[in-house]
C-alpha cells in the first residue's frame, strides 16, 4: 500500500535577479541556487562580503536567506523600504520582472543607454556633469530608483527608461508615479513596436497621459534625436473627426513639458482635438448654412412661382367676377416667407392708382359683376392694406364703401372687417352719412350708432359680434336713451315684451339695462296685463347659456352697465 506524504511544492522565489556591485554581474536565483552546494557557496561569499547584492527594482541591499527546506533565495533586509517585489505578485508578473531585469543585461540595452547618454552631451541646455548612464540612484522619501539614463536639462530633471521587453502595468505605474511624485520627467524609450498592432505594453504607456506620444531613439541622427509617433486628428470629407498616426523626428528643444503631471510630449493630442473639433463645428455650420441657403434659394424660387401663379389666378377670378372664397384657404396655408413675398409682389400697403389709394380704387371701381373681389380683399387679413390711408380727394375708404351703390347689399357685412383690420372712425364719416339725402333719418341714426359701436369696441377681433347682435345693442341703447331706436314699435310695453322673445339667450344683459337705466318699474306699471313679468318668469324658469364673448363687447360699449 502506497502512502503519500505532504511533500513541499516547487519553491517560488519572488526576487529572480540580483545585481552584484563588486563584480558588476546579475545573478539569477534559479541558476545560482538550483544546486544547494553552489547556493550555499554564494551564501558564504555574501557573509564574507565578497559579493554585494542589490535589488534590480528598488536598488536596496539584499540578503541571501534560507527557508526550513534549505531553499536559498534573495531577500530584502529587515529595515528595507517598500519595493514592488515585496508585494504579492503572480507567477506571470514575477516572470515579467525577471525578463525586464535580464533585458537590462543585453548588449542592445547597454548600447542604447550609452548612445543616449553620449548624444545628450551635445545638446544645448544639458548639464553635462549631470549625465548618468545606469549609475545614478535617485533616493527620495518614497523609495529609490536607478534609471537607465539621467540628466538635468535647463531647470528640469529628466530620466530615460529603455524598454526592450514587455512590462507589466504594475512596473510601469511604479516608475511613472515615483518620478512624477518627485518632480522628474520620465521619457520611455521603446525600441521595436508596431503602433498599428499595439502590445499591452504600448497601450499601457499610451494611456498614462492624454498625449499618446511614443518615443524611440533615432540612432541614425548625428545629434540627439527622438522619433516621436503620435496621433493627429483630421476632418474627413463627410465631416467626421478621425485620428491617424504620424511620425516626426524631434530634438530635445522640440519637446514640451507638462509641469502639472510631469509628462513630456511633442504633440498635444487633446488640445489639437479640441481645436479640430472647433474647426469641424465651424465647417459643419458653414456647410449647413450653404445647404440652408441653397434650400432657401430653391424654396424662394418655388415660392416665387407659387405666388405668381396665385396672383394670376386671383386676377383671373376677379376679371371673371367669380367667387374667390377658395383663395382664403390657399392663403391660410402659405408660410410666413410666402405671405411676405405675396405682399411684396402685390404692394398694396402703399400703392396708388390715379391718385387713389389702391383699396379706395378697388372699392370705387367695384360693380355688381365683380364685387366678389372686394369682398375677398377686405376679408383676407394676410393681404396687407392700410384702411386708414385716404386718397388725394380726402375721401376715406369707408366713405368710398358707403358711396358705392353696388356695395349697399354687402356694406353691413364688410364694415366689421374694416374695424377688425384697424380702421379708425372719422368725424368726416359721420358728416358724410348725415349729409346723405338718399338715407332716412332712422337709417342714418342706426348706421351712425353701429359705426360708433365698432369704434368703441377695444377687441377688434370680436367686431363681427356687433354686426350679429346689433338688434340687442339698439334695444339696450333704446333703454339707455328712453327712445325706441330703429323700430316701428311705439309702446314701451310692446317693446319690453318683444325683447323677451328676441333676446332669450342674452336676457341677463337686457334685464341689467332695464334695471340700471331705471326703466324696469316704469314698464311694469304700464303693463296692466302683467305680460312682461310673466315672460321674465318664463325665461328664468328655463335659463339659457349666455354668450361670454358678447359680454366683453358690451363692457366696451356700455361701460356703465358693468
Amino acid at each position: 500500500m502506497w502512502i503519500f506524504r505532504n511533500l513541499p511544492m516547487k519553491y517560488e522565489r519572488k526576487i529572480k535577479v540580483a545585481f552584484d556591485k563588486i563584480s558588476g554581474e546579475y545573478l539569477e536565483a534559479e541558476q545560482v541556487f538550483d544546486d544547494k552546494k553552489d547556493g550555499f557557496l554564494i551564501r558564504k561569499k555574501f557573509h564574507k562580503n565578497d559579493i554585494e547584492l542589490y535589488c534590480c527594482e528598488c536598488e536596496q541591499q539584499l540578503n541571501v536567506s534560507t527557508s526550513k527546506y534549505d531553499n536559498l533565495h534573495f531577500k530584502h533586509q529587515p529595515n528595507a523600504k517598500y519595493c514592488l517585489l515585496k508585494d504579492s505578485l503572480t507567477a506571470e508578473e514575477l516572470e515579467e520582472f525577471n525578463l525586464i531585469f535580464k533585458s537590462k543585461e543585453s548588449q542592445r540595452h547597454k548600447d542604447l543607454k550609452n548612445k543616449i547618454g553620449n548624444s545628450l552631451k551635445q545638446v544645448n541646455g544639458i548639464e553635462i556633469s549631470s549625465i548618468a548612464i545606469d549609475n545614478k540612484i535617485i533616493l527620495r522619501n518614497n523609495g529609490k530608483k536607478k534609471p537607465d539614463v539621467y540628466c538635468k536639462y535647463l531647470d528640469k530633471e529628466l530620466v530615460f527608461e529603455i524598454q526592450l521587453s514587455n512590462l507589466s502595468l504594475k512596473y510601469i505605474l511604479s516608475r511613472y508615479e515615483f518620478y512624477r511624485e518627485n518632480g522628474i520627467y520620465l521619457i520611455w524609450i521603446l525600441d521595436n513596436f508596431n503602433v498599428q498592432d499595439q502590445t499591452q505594453l504600448v497601450r499601457d504607456i499610451k494611456y498614462l497621459s492624454d498625449y499618446h506620444n511614443f518615443f524611440k531613439f533615432n540612432e541614425a541622427a548625428i545629434e540627439f534625436n527622438l522619433t516621436c509617433t503620435y496621433k493627429k486628428p483630421f476632418i474627413t470629407e463627410d465631416l467626421d473627426l478621425r485620428t491617424k498616426w504620424q511620425i516626426q523626428n524631434v530634438k530635445l528643444d522640440n519637446i514640451k513639458f507638462d509641469p502639472l503631471n510631469f509628462q513630456v510630449y511633442f504633440y498635444n493630442l487633446e488640445n489639437e482635438k479640441n481645436l479640430t473639433q472647433e474647426k469641424l463645428l465651424a465647417l459643419k455650420k458653414d456647410r449647413l448654412a450653404k445647404k440652408l441657403a441653397a434650400e432657401l434659394e430653391k424654396e424662394k424660387t418655388q415660392s416665387m412661382v407659387k405666388i405668381e401663379k396665385l396672383i394670376t389666378d386671383i386676377k383671373f377670378y376677379k376679371d371673371k367676377g367669380w367667387n374667390l372664397y377658395k383663395f382664403h384657404d390657399i392663403i391660410s396655408k402659405l408660410n410666413d416667407r410666402e405671405v411676405e413675398l405675396l405682399n411684396y409682389k402685390l404692394g398694396f400697403k402703399t400703392k396708388t392708382v390715379k391718385g387713389l389709394y389702391i383699396l379706395n380704387h378697388y372699392i370705387k371701381e367695384t360693380t355688381v359683376y365683380n364685387r366678389a373681389f372686394i369682398d375677398f380683399l377686405i376679408k383676407e387679413e394676410k393681404i396687407l392694406l392700410d384702411f386708414n390711408q385716404p386718397s388725394l380727394n380726402n375721401i376715406s375708404s369707408l366713405q368710398e364703401l358707403m358711396n358705392n351703390e353696388c356695395l349697399n347689399f354687402i356694406y353691413p357685412l364688410l364694415t366689421p372687417y374694416f374695424f377688425k383690420r384697424g380702421y379708425h372712425l372719422l368725424e368726416s364719416d359721420i358728416n358724410y352719412l348725415n349729409g346723405r339725402d338718399d338715407v332716412s333719418e332712422m337709417e342714418k341714426e342706426s348706421k351712425i350708432l353701429i359705426l360708433n359701436y365698432y369704434q368703441k369696441n377695444k377687441r377688434k377681433n370680436l367686431s363681427r359680434l356687433i354686426f350679429k347682435h346689433q338688434r340687442l345693442l339698439f334695444d339696450i341703447e333704446s333703454i339707455k336713451q328712453e327712445k325706441i331706436i330703429d323700430s316701428s314699435i311705439k309702446s314701451w310695453v310692446q317693446f319690453a315684451v318683444a325683447t323677451t322673445s328676441k333676446h332669450r339667450t342674452q336676457w341677463q344683459y337686457m334685464e341689467l339695462a332695464f334695471e340700471k337705466y331705471g326703466l324696469l318699474n316704469k314698464v311694469i306699471e304700464k303693463d296692466k296685463k302683467g305680460t312682461f313679468l310673466r315672460k321674465i318668469e318664463e325665461i328664468k324658469r328655463i335659463p339659457q347659456d349666455q354668450d361670454k364673448n358678447l359680454e366683453l363687447v358690451l363692457k366696451d360699449i356700455f361701460t356703465e352697465l358693468f
